[in-house]
């Protein structure tokens, strides 16, 4: 929700934004739009964008998300940026 502080007359989103004055982001915006990324990725069935019309390619489903916004793989070691991912139709 976008609110007004009394104190300072800033506006500032509080689900993106301490309440308490100067209202720094509690994440750059480049990492929350890559922990949306891969939020809206979870529960689905993934290729590596390379593999994607590999008929042979790997299909792979995210473990866990971290604060920064990569995911871990079932089976995988590592990290990988949610953007290397295409869905599976």
């Amino acid at each position: 929700m976008v609110v007004i502080c009394n104190e300072c007359s800033k506006k500032y989103d509080d689900k993106d934004c301490s309440t308490i004055c100067p209202h720094e982001e509690f994440l750059p915006k480049e990492i929350q739009v890559q922990k949306d990324l891969a939020f809206g990725l979870i529960g689905k069935r993934l290729r590596f964008a390379h593999e994607a019309n590999n008929p042979n390619g790997k299909d792979v489903r995210i473990m866990c998300i971290g604060w920064d916004g990569m995911v871990q793989l079932h089976g995988w070691t590592g990290e990988f940026a949610p953007s290397l991912f295409v869905e599976v139709k």
